[in-house]
């Protein structure tokens, strides 16, 4: 048996109300990139 080191992290889900506060604002996507449903 072996202990590894973890961090549990919230989750957001992403709607499409609320994708421009959590994916464009934080700077995570542009807009452009949202709109083109293509994000590298």
């Amino acid at each position: 048996m072996k202990v590894v080191p973890s961090y549990l992290l919230e989750s957001d889900i992403v709607y499409a109300d609320n994708i421009e506060a959590l994916l464009v604002d934080s700077g995570y996507w542009t807009a452009e990139e949202v709109a083109s449903g293509v994000a590298e």
